[in-house]
């Protein structure tokens, strides 16, 4: 009947989006909570707390976001959030350098040179107000260049408060968010912008505290933008307002320099020169005294700088090692990454920035933050959490009267993050020999291990002529049907191998056949998308120690239990790499054959070969891209469920105690 279809629609519709709506929901009443604080130091536990809350709940809103929905609702859902939560945390205390931005413009305004006249300048005295009582070091100059000068004057201007300046930095923010997507878009990855938008770091550094980087990142963005569509002159003009609101923006500079547009690199220069020239007439080196002064003599929150500092206690030696290794990466990366990689290139320099800088505040992390929605990880995923510890420098001003951190805070923000970024980089160490040799994949093969699928198989080998681009071949590993599923393997035309019936036994067969770079494991009652093998292609292009991993599915029907079942497989799959068989696995032949990645086992061989691609590369989630009969759902999905659940369980358990899985777990699965 059309009104009980009707209404069986919008039921599946809700139910797609039930999690991810429950997840928005606690997401913003976190920051709700978090925006009515008060000072970080009158509740650090508190604050502790509901920040690792709002960065779970954003982990499971961006793994909750349903596949298959079109790029328009995508965008709507992150943005909503975002705008939200952002909303939320307005009414947060400004950061005390608000101070100094508020002062800066009204000296610009008055006629002042910031650079040159100190905060605590006795001529200033008739100027001073609340905002300069709580300016932070008022024996220092401005050490902004003078572009985001001109800014705070024009703001100051206009309206001379905390929350205007607040209210501006947020729309550069969202303007980021925004010019992300068209990136993002470009690269298949809108979701991933959730990693921008909901960012704990970036809500609390812009929306919270209101610090001005955030310019910096809107035009850097907007240059990147430009980058991709090679727009030259206007990519230069944007990258040199870029460092007209942060110097540091100049360091992805070498790696957007191409042969075709260095002659518009004038723009670059007219947009640096022009804003200094006031200042610079007045007196040349006031305008870097501060800087210099800053960068040089002082030193807060630095993780391989503070081990260098502790053990020769000399700041100034620490400061010239680290540089010194800053330029060794910088060049090294310039040399091999330049124009191959160049995102990549960007994201690395600012991440070996965080790691030799002397000084690393809260917000600066922010500045990678763009670049990592292209190659996210756990260990900078960590660093944005447990950087929430450098705030008890705050506490520790109310309580001493000196700003400083505990030794045992410092290594609670930096033991998890190397001890991460070592584990995620291991198998360059023992695989060496491997990935050096390895090439980027341009072909794939199509294994589909069968038993009695005849149901099914027909109209899955008819859907892969659809693929862009075809595979190389496809082989149907048959275990020993006895309804059909030959005949129709020979009658379309594919490769056909006899084999031990046995899942695990029949992929590795079939592995072993494969002539092609890539391995793509298909069920038969699994259909992908026309573009999912160009997506794969484009993972391995990206990612040169990439191993292997699984597209992603969702069901061909939907139900509660069903979108349950889809967000835990993405949860799994997505942040733990370890996917199951119907997600569409994917791996390098070579490294399978030469590493022995399919077990020969009846069960779990999914789980057992995504667990061992994880020992020898990287491992990929594509987000989705095949759809799955849920026939064998229909009848008890709680049930099922509750036994792969516990399957899974059993099997890790006896994985790790080094008992064998032997084939009691099948029986129970097939029972």
């Amino acid at each position: 009947m059309p009104g009980i279809k009707s209404i069986n629609t919008y039921t599946a519709f809700f139910q797609k989006r039930l999690v991810v709506g429950l997840s928005l929901f606690l997401l913003l009443v976190t920051w709700f909570f978090i925006g009515r604080l008060g000072p970080v130091y009158d509740h650090f536990p508190l604050f502790i707390f509901l920040y690792l809350l709002s960065w779970a709940f954003g982990l499971i809103f961006f793994v909750a976001l349903p596949k298959g929905i079109s790029k328009k609702e995508t965008v709507f859902w992150i943005l909503m959030a975002a705008v939200l939560c952002r909303a939320f945390l307005f009414s947060f205390p400004v950061s005390d350098d608000v101070n100094r931005y508020l002062w800066e413009g009204k000296m610009i305004k008055v006629g002042v040179n910031p650079y040159a006249m100190v905060p605590q300048d006795e001529s200033l005295t008739q100027y001073r107000d609340e905002v300069w009582e709580g300016i932070n070091h008022k024996d220092m100059g401005a050490s902004y260049p003078p572009g985001v000068l001109y800014l705070f004057f024009l703001a100051s201007h206009i309206n001379y408060q905390f929350g205007f300046f607040k209210a501006m930095f947020i729309v550069f923010d969202l303007g980021t968010l925004l010019f992300l997507f068209i990136l993002l878009k470009h690269k298949r990855k809108l979701r991933y912008g959730v990693f921008y938008g909901l960012n704990p770091l970036i809500l609390f550094s812009f929306s919270g505290q209101a610090h001005y980087d955030s310019v910096m990142l809107f035009f850097m963005c907007t240059s990147l933008v430009c980058y991709v569509k090679k727009r030259w002159v206007l990519m230069f003009f944007l990258l040199g307002l870029a460092f007209q609101a942060k110097y540091f923006a100049l360091l992805i500079l070498p790696f957007m320099v191409k042969r075709e547009n260095i002659r518009y690199a004038w723009g670059l220069a007219v947009t640096i020169i022009l804003p200094y020239v006031p200042f610079l007439l007045d007196n040349p080196l006031e305008s870097f005294r501060s800087l210099v002064r800053f960068g040089t003599g002082m030193a807060h929150n630095g993780s391989l700088h503070w081990l260098i500092r502790s053990v020769f206690g000399s700041i100034e030696l620490a400061t010239g090692v680290c540089a010194l290794l800053f330029l060794l990466v910088y060049f090294r990366l310039f040399k091999s990454r330049s124009q191959r990689r160049p995102i990549a290139s960007m994201a690395l320099v600012f991440l070996a920035f965080i790691i030799l800088s002397p000084t690393i505040h809260f917000w600066y992390v922010s500045w990678i933050i763009p670049f990592i929605c292209f190659y996210p990880g756990w260990p900078l995923g960590i660093l944005f959490l447990s950087l929430s510890f450098y705030f008890i420098a705050d506490c520790m001003m109310m309580l001493t009267g000196t700003w400083y951190q505990p030794v045992s805070y410092l290594l609670a923000q930096w033991i998890p993050f190397y001890t991460l970024l070592l584990w995620h980089n291991r198998y360059r160490f023992t695989t060496h020999k491997f990935w050096k040799s390895a090439e980027v994949p341009s072909s794939y093969s199509i294994v589909i291990p069968v038993f009695n699928s005849a149901p099914f198989l027909k109209s899955c080998l008819a859907h892969l002529k659809t693929l862009s681009p075809l595979p190389s071949e496809v082989i149907v590993v048959d275990g020993g049907s006895t309804d059909g599923s030959l005949e129709i393997s020979k009658e379309a035309k594919v490769r056909l191998i006899q084999s031990v019936k046995g899942r695990g036994q029949q992929i590795a067969a079939g592995i072993e056949s494969v002539q092609s770079d890539i391995t793509m494991v298909l069920h038969s009652d699994t259909r992908i998308g026309v573009d999912v093998p160009e997506r794969i292609l484009h993972a391995f292009k990206e990612a040169r120690h990439l191993i292997g991993g699984a597209v992603g599915q969702r069901f061909w029907e939907s139900g509660l239990v069903l979108s349950l079942v889809e967000f835990l497989n993405d949860l799994r799959a997505g942040l733990f790499g370890i996917s199951f068989g119907d997600q569409v696995q994917f791996v390098r032949t070579d490294a399978a054959k030469d590493f022995k990645l399919m077990p020969k086992i009846p069960l779990m061989e999914d789980v057992e070969m995504s667990w061992r691609m994880g020992k020898y590369g990287k491992r990929s989630f594509l987000w989705g891209g095949a759809e799955v009969s849920n026939y064998k759902w229909k009848r008890g999905a709680s049930k099922r469920f509750t036994i792969v659940l516990y399957l899974m369980v059993v099997y890790f358990f006896r994985k790790f105690t080094g008992k064998k899985n032997a084939g009691d777990l099948y029986k129970l699965y097939y029972k």
